[in-house]
């Protein structure tokens, strides 16, 4: 018996053979379909070439049933592995909500206003090293600037790192708005390139044309995303969930684009009651933030150029310039197709009103105390919230 067979195999010629045979096909098996049967094929011609004329044994060609295309396979049920923690992070009661806005700096109406005016100015204009985005004096693009400081956001601001991120997403939703808007395409990508170069700071960037054409791909993607969550019922947190999440653009890029798989995205993040809040005020909706870095676009095209149908009227961006001007922001709810809705009149007088010598009652109390924006606001923990008002 031969002392070089494989696996020590015990037994005759022909049963050696068969076994051999198995083996092979069992490893053949094993790899992408697309190798099989090239594979197949040449250990079929070497084994006939160099056996045939000692050897009768017959090899017949097995052809495997066919299988999805690698491209489908290897995509398809991929962006559930790498969503994962995505879902398990996504605030589900309004305790949770409550703990990811403290955290994001959320929970109330001084945080609210910093954080709206960090994503409206596209800097830390209070606290900032870098200067602000301007033609003026030299021959950079208005949108290249903005990209560089937003990389210099990623870099610098570490202690602000979901709203720097966020804020990036803002940057490259303006890079497609461009593209619509007739800017050429050199002068897009060169901008995204400026974006790379700063948050990586001043590391090289070579990024091709395709990478960043599927980068604005993934945040237009994002856009429609947020429209199909607050159509679902959760209106303004449907864009704090993204927010909240603290992902960038590479996160985005491997959620599904197949139809089916993309409701299953979207039927994953929990529905909620949503209340009248005052986050609702001031929502965190990407196109405003565009409208508010690039004065010179027109609203309702930014709208357009990201094709959204909700919060994408003229006049829903002035309510929200008009109310984070005012600094003043109170409970109301944001109506998806019919723009912001605040509370009545006289229920936000009633809300503003404060007594002589309040005294607080009950679990819930009521504290007056001074802000930044004036004596008199009032704090209130009502059910799992913090509510602040701030007087009119």
């Amino acid at each position: 018996m031969p002392a070089t067979r494989i696996g020590n195999f015990i037994g005759d010629d022909l049963a050696y053979a068969k076994y051999l045979c198995d083996t092979l096909l069992k490893c053949i098996n094993e790899l992408p379909l697309a190798d099989r049967i090239p594979l197949l094929e040449e250990q079929v011609k070497s084994h006939q070439s160099t056996h045939q004329s000692t050897s009768s044994l017959h090899v017949e060609l097995w052809s495997p049933p066919k299988q999805p295309s690698p491209s489908t396979s290897t995509t398809s049920g991929a962006w559930r592995k790498k969503t994962t923690k995505f879902f398990e992070n996504i605030p589900g009661t309004e305790d949770e909500w409550h703990t990811k806005r403290e955290m994001a700096c959320l929970s109330n109406a001084d945080g609210i206003l910093r954080i709206v005016d960090y994503l409206a100015t596209g800097r830390r204009g209070y606290n900032s090293d870098f200067t602000n985005h301007s033609t003026e004096g030299g021959s950079e693009t208005k949108l290249s600037a903005f990209g560089r400081n937003v990389g210099l956001c990623l870099v610098i601001d570490k202690n602000h790192v979901v709203a720097s991120r966020f804020l990036s997403l803002v940057f490259l939703a303006a890079c497609q708005v461009a593209i619509y808007q007739g800017h050429s395409k050199q002068e897009v990508e060169s901008a995204q390139r400026e974006f790379l170069r700063a948050s990586r700071n001043g590391g090289e960037c070579r990024a091709e044309s395709e990478t960043l054409a599927d980068d604005r791909t993934a945040v237009f993607w994002l856009i429609g995303e947020m429209e199909r969550q607050t159509r679902r019922g959760l209106q303004h947190r449907a864009f704090e969930i993204f927010y909240l999440a603290g992902k960038t653009i590479n996160f985005y890029k491997n959620c599904p684009r197949n139809p089916e798989e993309n409701q299953q995205f979207t039927g994953r993040i929990p529905l909620c009651n949503t209340p009248e809040e005052i986050q609702a005020s001031l929502p965190l909706w990407i196109p405003f933030f565009i409208a508010t870095n690039f004065e010179e676009w027109n609203y309702s095209t930014i709208c357009e150029a990201l094709g959204t149908t909700i919060l994408n009227t003229d006049e829903d961006f002035r309510h929200f310039r008009e109310t984070h001007q005012s600094r003043k922001i109170g409970v109301c709810r944001v109506q998806a197709f019919l723009g912001l809705i605040p509370c009545p009149k006289e229920s936000r007088k009633r809300r503003n009103h404060v007594p002589k010598n309040p005294r607080p009652r009950g679990r819930n109390p009521t504290v007056t105390h001074d802000t930044q924006y004036g004596t008199g606001a009032k704090s209130q923990v009502v059910g799992d919230a913090v509510v602040v008002q701030i007087p009119g």
